[in-house]
């Protein structure tokens, strides 16, 4: 190039992108060193520098007064007359600076022929870089597959094997790389897994990355799990020239998820089997306790009809026994002027002794079923009995009951009694209140019933007691509920049942008061 432009010297330096310097690479002519203070020129410095930042040639036919010629003197002294200087550029990426300086004027032939090298030159830096990424890829490549435990294998784009690694090789107990040299990769796969394999193939081809997993024995008939991955391998252009396929043999742990697949199947048989055990069980017991709940019902009803039944055989036989000694006893007693003194002592005693023999039938007849509750129902059962308790003194009651509540199926109003007759008894018994408040009132379907004292309150063991257990059993039988509140200012005891007999009145009336 200096003999053909008649040029003094010629140099071209390439762009370090890393650290944007301008590295000296070739200079021909009167100057052929590469070192010197232009050896590393900045970009943005100097009239090379200058070139290659505003990636515009420079080119002048006056270096004596140009300023960005720095160094005067010498272009004086070397009788320097022209300098042209082009960037090198491929696809507006910077590659170098082309820069020259002649004795000579440069005619416009001339330019436009340094423009044309420049751009020859600007290819050849390319290719060359090309070359060297290329070659210190595959330098890289090469030291990466020799390094790697995985089977590594290279394939061209017809899948034939072209390099497998030297851990492939001991992972696939393979002595001889001839053996497989050139050999189509996909034939070592089983045919079910053929769909996955091309699949991954197809995907690596088209410039992504496939994956799959299968089975393969080695070449010494080892039976191996796969895990494949199959990446493309591109050249400068990023156009795909071959295939790397890497295959990482997952056999131990396809075996520990086989065991604990089967682990996890048994334990489902297991636990289902258990399962169904327990539902058995369950079902049972659910019939169990329907039928001990039926039995229990049955009981409570024999008892409530048995205790009904005894209940009227004192009033009707023993009570009409009571009345006719008395009756006779009273005539005996008028003719006590034939009696003497003790005699006629002996026969008041004896009247007393009647008269408290048949108030004890009454209020025994009244405990074991009070007649008024089939006569006359709930409310008037009830206000009988608190009024008996209050007229010996004993315990004042309070009854609270709306007028003209009606009557209620037989069951629940006889299951009312007995509760309150229970929560009466406790509080007497217990409490040391010596009042009490008795609620009965409607809640749309349900039927609520309250007792409540100001005594000392329930300790756990009363709280646990057989009345108590009682009062839950009977009303779990009719499908209500009991609520127990007790603190040091008193106790109240509240059951909800249902109104399950069609036809039962079903008004709506203020929920029971809770002080």
């Amino acid at each position: 190039m200096v003999r053909m432009l008649d040029a003094s010297f010629v140099r071209v330096w390439t762009l370090n992108e890393t650290e944007n310097v301008l590295e000296l690479r070739a200079s021909s002519g009167l100057y052929t060193h590469l070192n010197g203070p232009h050896s590393r020129v900045p970009v943005g410095k100097f009239k090379i520098g200058l070139i290659a930042q505003e990636r515009l040639p420079h080119l002048t036919n006056q270096v004596i007064g140009d300023p960005r010629v720095n160094d005067q003197e010498w272009a004086k002294r070397e009788g320097m007359t022209s300098f042209a200087g082009y960037p090198l550029l491929i696809e507006d990426r910077l590659l170098g600076v082309l820069a020259m300086f002649s004795k000579n004027e440069l005619p416009l032939a001339t330019i436009d022929a340094i423009g044309v090298a420049a751009n020859f030159i600007a290819l050849g830096i390319r290719r060359k870089i090309s070359e060297e990424s290329l070659r210190e890829s595959e330098e890289f490549s090469r030291l990466v597959l020799a390094s790697s435990s995985e089977c590594m294998k290279i394939l061209d784009l017809d899948n034939h094997i072209k390099y497998v690694s030297p851990g492939g090789m001991e992972s696939l107990e393979l002595d001889d790389f001839g053996t497989c040299e050139n050999a189509d990769w996909c034939s070592f796969w089983q045919e079910q897994d053929g769909p996955a394999v091309h699949a991954a193939i197809a995907e690596a081809k088209a410039g992504g990355t496939g994956h799959f997993h299968a089975f393969c024995e080695t070449f010494k008939g080892t039976p191996k799990w796969w895990e494949v991955v199959v990446s493309p391998i591109k050249d400068a252009d990023g156009k795909v020239i071959k295939l790397l396929a890497s295959s990482r043999d997952v056999t131990e742990r396809k075996q520990i998820e086989d065991a604990e697949r089967q682990n996890t199947e048994k334990l489902a048989v297991m636990v289902e089997e258990r399962t169904a055990h327990l539902r058995r069980e369950m079902s049972e017991r659910e019939k169990a306790e329907a039928d001990l709940r039926k039995l229990n019902s049955q009981l409570q009803t024999l008892r409530d009809t048995e205790q009904r039944r005894i209940a009227r055989d004192l009033h009707d036989s023993l009570g009409q026994v009571l009345t006719a000694a008395t009756m006779t006893l009273a005539t005996v007693g008028r003719q006590t002027s034939n009696l003497n003194a003790k005699a006629e002592k002996a026969l008041a005693d004896t009247g007393d002794l009647l008269q408290q023999a048949m108030k004890e039938v009454r209020v025994v007849s009244q405990l074991l079923h009070p007649p008024l509750l089939d006569e006359a129902g709930i409310s008037a059962a009830l206000h009988a009995y608190a009024q008996g308790i209050s007229a010996r003194g004993d315990l004042q009651i309070e009854l609270a009951i709306a007028e003209g509540f009606g009557r209620l199926p037989l069951e629940i109003e006889t299951a009312i009694f007995r509760i309150v007759q229970e929560c009466l008894t406790n509080v007497h018994r217990h409490s040391g209140s010596k009042t009490a408040l008795v609620e009965l009132v409607r809640q749309g379907d349900k039927i609520c019933v309250q007792v409540a004292d100001h005594g000392k309150g329930m300790r756990n063991r009363d709280a646990s007691g057989v009345g108590l257990r009682g009062m839950k059993e009977r009303v779990s039988q009719l499908g209500g509920d009991l609520d127990v509140h007790s603190n040091s200012e008193g106790t109240r005891i509240t059951v909800r049942l249902p109104l399950t007999e069609t036809g039962a009145p079903t008004e709506e009336v203020p929920s029971p008061r809770t002080d």
